[in-house]
């Protein structure tokens, strides 16, 4: 049963491995503040630390999103 998957983080390392394994059975919306990974249906590139509530209501107004995969973190 395919499902529209959000991925936070899709860029990073892990998030780019993961969002091309599941885009193989789902559609994937990821949302990054770098560029787009290989394997994602629609993309935002958005700072998500600084626009975080803003960024989700646009997404969830756009799209049925079945699952949250959250892995956005910043480097300190």
């Amino acid at each position: 049963m395919s499902k529209t998957i959000l991925i936070t983080g899709c860029s990073g390392y892990i998030g780019s491995k993961l969002t091309k394994r599941l885009h193989e059975n789902h559609t994937i919306i990821g949302i990054d503040k770098k560029t787009k990974p290989e394997g994602t249906d629609d993309f935002y590139q958005v700072d998500f630390a600084e626009h975080q509530k803003k960024a989700i209501k646009q997404i969830y107004d756009e799209h049925d999103i079945d699952t949250v995969i959250h892995l956005a973190a910043e480097k300190t």
